[in-house]
């Protein structure tokens, strides 16, 4: 009996220790996402989910307005917080959840088992993390969805099913991923569309991580896609320098515009060719050493290098016509 007595006083320190408190901003303010006010649980503390271990919500704290109570809570709202795992127990204080959005955390995977306790969920965001895989069945218990939005993650795997039961969808949020970059709103036909996109450039029929033929060949693809997003990053950070060099020059009224324009052009044309053979000798480097270990998927994944390479140097390219042409466009230089 002692001993048992032992086991549960320990695993409730565990548990304490472990579990986190959630303070919350409960209010009603206007949602530019799901254009309605919504009465929602913005959190305010810091949060420190760095394994799952930590991810249990022990907790609530915070003010309701005009007698009203966590059941009638309908948004979960968090933003800028070192959150690596997904929330658990959320479900345990707030049952009626409709919209959820975790902003600028670092989470890399989301499961079914994480959104099942959700089935009134409407809205759900997970922008500015670093998602790379949606997974079969993900969405199976939350047939309510009408927005869902993966902005500025690392998408490189969309199962191809998760959507099919979701006839209320209408917005889709894909912008800045690595495989798909598309979003769209207030349309089920559009969103339809983008669905059949993400199904082409992001298939699951490829083998995925849990897949036996995949420790290889993933862990390469994922080398390839990481070495040439930060090089994507890179480039488009110099751009966004050179504009804002620009402005200010402009700003200044500088009378020899011209010349300054021309030397950034020509420094940008060689930070181009200098990302472009960094981008080349990397790409030499991981296939001479894929080449020696699995040739027998060599194929395969050559595919896969072609189709990562031409996406994501198509959207630099797009990106870097963008910013160039609002420089032009600010010196009326347009043809």
């Amino acid at each position: 009996m002692k001993v048992y007595i032992f086991i549960i006083l320990i695993s409730l320190q565990l548990f304490g220790l472990n579990s986190i408190n959630v303070d919350c901003n409960f209010n009603s303010n206007w949602d530019y996402m799901v254009l309605h006010r919504i009465y929602r649980c913005e959190v305010e503390n810091h949060l420190d989910i760095t394994s799952p271990d930590s991810a249990a919500i022990k907790s609530i704290t915070g003010y309701h307005w005009n007698w009203r109570s966590n059941d009638d809570v309908e948004g979960f709202d968090s933003r800028h917080k070192n959150i690596n795992y997904f929330p658990q127990r959320l479900d345990k204080f707030f049952g009626n959840l409709k919209l959820i959005a975790i902003y600028y955390g670092r989470i890399k995977e989301i499961h079914q088992s994480d959104l099942k306790p959700f089935p009134k969920l409407v809205n759900f965001y997970l922008d500015n993390n670093d998602i790379e895989t949606l997974e079969p069945g993900l969405f199976d218990f939350n047939p309510n969805l009408e927005g869902v939005s993966f902005l500025a993650n690392k998408l490189i795997k969309i199962d191809s099913t998760i959507f099919d039961h979701l006839v209320k969808l209408q917005n889709i949020w894909f912008g800045e991923n690595l495989c798909i970059s598309t979003n769209v709103t207030d349309s089920i036909a559009s969103a339809r569309n983008v669905i059949k996109q993400a199904k082409q450039l992001c298939s699951s029929e490829a083998p995925g991580p849990d897949s036996k033929d995949c420790v290889d060949s993933c862990d390469f693809q994922n080398r390839i896609t990481e070495s040439v997003a930060v090089g994507f990053k890179t480039i488009i950070t110099n751009v966004d320098n050179l504009q804002a060099s620009f402005e200010e020059q402009k700003s200044s009224k500088s009378e020899n515009w011209q010349t300054i324009l021309k030397d950034w052009s020509e420094d940008l044309d060689e930070r181009l060719e200098s990302y472009e053979n960094k981008t080349k000798t990397q790409l030499d480097k991981f296939e001479k050493e894929f080449e020696a270990s699995q040739n027998k998927i060599l194929t395969t994944v050559d595919e896969k290098i072609s189709a990562i390479e031409s996406r994501l140097v198509g959207r630099i390219e797009q990106i870097l016509d963008e910013k160039l042409k609002k420089i032009y466009d600010a010196l009326n230089l347009t043809n």
